[in-house]
């Protein structure tokens, strides 16, 4: 079990193989819990995270800040040098044969050879499924949670222990909380749940009367598995609370969004059913692996039709299954609307694939029945018995309709989505017939394996050898994608780009989907800011944000704030030399919940932070607490006097406080009361006594961490522009481009290009378009002597030569302008001369291509 998913994986071997899975696996989770742990590494736990869509918490979904795996991961030799990704990929390939170990463990104690136990727990833990999860990283881990706690209810269930099954129970249900991955999460609680509900039945329906459970034993089962569950869920309040409070609650991905949005990523009728028998021919909805599948499926029907009991939990699972196949659907059928509509946290959900997690253990439930070896319906496999044992029906229907599937034509099953990875990457042309014979042999074998005693040794060698050779050809043609392995930031790379910047602009690969509605309500009205800190001098004291958006669109200068709710005080008397005085701000301290800056006025000025606001950012001003104000929209303010002074900016949450305080006293609990169960009252108070004193620890090694982190060092210097500084006639002034990037937006939007930061982290870019545009309105008609263009990402895909600029007076009748190069890799001038009256400019990219600029700057003559 151990050396079976380094033989499916064996193009991903950790150390060894230079190959790994793509696109997501490498670019996404793992760079996020590299961050976070990287802050954890240097003192400070992570409440704010500056590098998840402008400090939105994507760390509490997408890092696992709160999951066991990462910290496991990250005290390995070499971690921390480049081999992370070596050992995030080596701890999930272990955990995936600890799940089938689990698995098997489970199935063994019911009435069932240890062979079919082990063939059974095998394709429930390996198939399409898992890969599919394994390539969106951290959804893996609540895939192997749900198996991992399935797995501990039903040994609990079939062997009651007082200490090892509640234990195991409640570290199983952390394990799935905590996994990070929300839908995913949602669908193996539900899959966990139905599995703990119907596995009472599923049991009696194997044994004999004699062997059966009481309904009082059942409902006793139930009460003491939803206790053990509910102490894991209590025990999961430092990821849940924040999850919930800090980050659902405030999410513009998640929150509110119409029908049609959550109806991303649906299957197709022909996807579906290739799953059972070429399963490469499926979408997202990726669950196949054994042909056995097709044989849990069709067995309750066949062995209707021979005159068999099919017991009614056999009938409720397979219901099950037919309503998950429906979901998977999408609008096409009415079961997904009414679940979005009337289900709890339903709505939240996008993907309506997803459910397919639940389906392995649904098929191994009926599995287990069918090939169950005890009475009644289910006859001992001997020499002697007088009727075909149920699976040996079951194999043999699967293996007619395979291939009366093979005989038809092809154009019945082609499935077109751009999922199915026959239309994303080259499969070989042996890989179809080939999967098939093998699909055929294995349900040959098992009619031989249930119908030929003799000979059951030799026909489930060769069971088990095609099932293991068909998962490992199916997983390495089956990924989305494979890339070359690269080595992951060292820690000192890390820490040197924390240097550089903090990291509170947005990360190119994120979506929006992680983002918050404060945001995006400022990138739909405005932009944010793309410098870090400032001083302003000027200021307009505003009522609500919808007036400071109306304000900031009107007319706004480069050095003014809009600042709401703030009442002015006496006026000041602006000194003689503030004319001819820059104003300084220099970040003197940096982490991840705490900035500190060191501020030079020479008059009465707001200190804008900007980081979005949130109301969970406390600030002080010399040591003394300080009011924030909302500032340019999402901005945070404080008031200072004239003179040099010391801002310091804490990120809190209330939600982690108080969910990190539970987690902790449940942690306390469940040790002191299995301390009590194990060793007495008098011995076991010790044991509470001592984890009580081990939580208390624990919780104030958290709250003690969350500002007093190493100081990263992050360079961060701000200086006003001094007297005469040519003004960006463009700063802020409407824009239009003539497509947005797909799935962006927002985040890169038109206005970017004039918020007055130029680097790669405040860009605009189109959707890729034949000659695409971006235009700029000044308001009103200016002289104009020279536009520079500073651009960022470069090559093919991007600006196609040659940028033809348009000027305009009154957006109607254009006119190109001149272009000069200022030099090799700088910016780009257009030059008038003499100089232009106009109002509107257009640049244009010639050719197939996305147009990218970083910043658009327009000044009058003599600059």
């Amino acid at each position: 079990m151990l050396a079976l998913p380094f033989l499916f994986f064996y193009w991903l071997t950790p150390f060894v193989s230079d190959q790994t899975l793509g696109s997501d696996y490498i670019n996404y989770h793992i760079y996020h819990q590299l961050d976070l742990l990287f802050s954890v590494k240097t003192g400070a736990f992570p409440l704010f995270a500056p590098a998840c869509y402008y400090g939105q918490s994507s760390a509490y979904p997408h890092a696992q800040l709160y999951h066991p795996l990462g910290y496991l991961a990250s005290l390995m030799p070499g971690f921390w040098q480049g081999y992370s990704l070596e050992w995030l990929t080596l701890f999930r390939l272990i955990i995936l044969a600890l799940c089938h170990f689990c698995l098997y463990q489970f199935l063994a104690r019911l009435p069932l050879s240890r062979f079919m136990a082990f063939i059974i727990s095998l394709i429930t833990v390996y198939n399409l499924r898992m890969l599919d999860l394994f390539w969106n990283v951290i959804a893996l881990e609540a895939y192997t949670g749900t198996l991992l706690l399935c797995s501990a209810i039903g040994c609990y269930f079939l062997k009651t222990t007082r200490r090892q099954g509640p234990l195991l129970i409640i570290g199983a249900a952390y394990w799935l909380l905590t996994s990070g991955f929300a839908p995913m999460v949602f669908f193996g609680a539900i899959g966990s749940v139905l599995f703990t509900m119907l596995l009472p039945f599923l049991y009696n329906a194997m044994v004999a009367d004699a062997e059966k459970k009481p309904v009082s034993k059942i409902v006793s089962f139930w009460g003491r598995t939803g206790l053990f569950l509910t102490a894991g869920i209590l025990l999961s309040s430092d990821y849940l609370w924040p999850f919930f409070w800090d980050y659902m609650k405030n999410s513009s991905g998640r929150i509110d969004q119409p029908y049609l949005w959550s109806t991303q990523w649906t299957d197709t009728l022909p996807g579906f059913f290739n799953n059972f028998f070429w399963p490469l021919g499926a979408g997202f909805s990726m669950f196949g692996g054994s042909p056995l599948f097709l044989a849990a499926v069709v067995a309750p029907f066949v062995l209707t039709l021979f005159r068999v009991r099919v017991p009614a939990v056999i009938w409720i699972i397979l219901g099950i299954i037919i309503l998950c196949s429906l979901y998977m659907q999408g609008n096409r059928t009415p079961v997904h609307p009414w679940v979005w509509q009337h289900v709890p946290l339903a709505s939240t959900l996008r993907g309506p694939v997803r459910i397919a997690l639940m389906l392995p253990l649904l098929f191994m439930m009926t599995l287990a029945w069918a090939a169950g070896s005890g009475h009644g319906p289910h006859p001992p496999v001997s020499a002697k018995s007088p009727k075909p044992h149920p699976m040996t029906r079951a194999a043999m229907a699967a293996l007619v309709i395979t291939v009366v599937y093979i005989s038809l034509p092809d154009s019945l099953f082609v499935n077109p989505h751009y999922s199915c990875p026959y239309n994303l990457r080259p499969i070989p042309g042996w890989f179809e017939p080939a999967f098939l014979a093998a699909s055929l042999i294995a349900l040959l074998l098992v009619f031989l394996y249930f119908s030929a005693f003799d000979h059951r040794k030799v026909s489930g060698f060769f069971l088990a050898a095609v099932t293991i050779c068909q998962l490992t050809i199916l997983f390495r043609y089956g990924a989305y994608s494979i890339a070359d392995k690269e080595k992951t930031p060292t820690c000192d790379q890390i820490l040197a780009q924390k240097k550089e910047a903090i990291n509170f602009q947005p990360v190119f690969f994120l979506n929006q989907h992680a983002g918050s509605r404060v945001v995006d309500e400022q990138l739909k009205n405005y932009f944010m800011e793309p410098r870090l800190a400032s001083l302003y001098r000027r200021y307009d004291s505003v009522a609500d944000t919808e007036t400071a958006y109306t304000r900031l669109n009107s007319d706004r200068k480069p050095d003014e704030v809009m600042v709401e709710n703030f009442t002015a005080g006496p006026e000041v008397v602006d000194p003689g030399n503030c004319l001819n005085t820059s104003d300084r701000v220099t970040l003197t301290y940096s982490s991840y919940n705490r900035l500190i800056f060191s501020a030079q006025a020479c008059r009465e000025s707001f200190f804008v932070l900007s980081y979005p606001f949130s109301g969970r950012w406390r600030s002080w001003l010399d040591g003394n607490r300080a009011t924030i104000y909302r500032a340019n929209g999402a901005a945070q303010a404080v008031l200072i006097p004239p003179g040099e002074h010391t801002i310091e900016f804490r990120y809190w949450s209330s939600a982690a406080f108080y969910g990190m305080m539970t987690s902790c006293l449940t942690f306390a609990l469940v040790i002191g009361l299995a301390g009590i169960k194990a060793a007495g009252v008098r011995r076991g108070m010790g044991v509470a006594a001592a984890a009580l004193v081990c939580a208390a620890g624990l919780f104030g090694i958290w709250y003690t961490s969350l500002y007093a982190g190493d100081n990263l060092g992050t360079r961060y210097e701000w200086q006003s522009p001094a007297p005469g500084t040519p003004v960006n006639l463009a700063f802020g002034k409407p824009t239009q481009m003539s497509s947005h990037a797909p799935g962006y937006p927002y985040l890169y939007n038109s206005r970017h290009a004039v918020d007055g930061g130029r680097g790669v982290d405040s860009c605009f870019f189109t959707d890729k378009e034949g000659n695409p545009w971006w235009r700029v309105d000044l308001r009103q008609p200016e002289t104009v002597g020279k536009i520079v263009l500073y651009t960022g990402f470069s090559g093919p895909r991007f600006n196609g030569p040659p940028l033809i600029v348009s000027i305009s007076d009154d957006g109607e009748r254009w006119r190109k302008a001149r272009v000069e190069r200022a030099g090799d890799g700088g910016p780009m001038e257009i030059v008038f001369s003499p100089p232009e009256t106009l109002r509107h400019i257009t640049i244009q990219a010639s050719g197939e291509c996305i147009l990218s600029l970083n910043e658009v700057e327009v000044y009058r003559p003599d600059v």
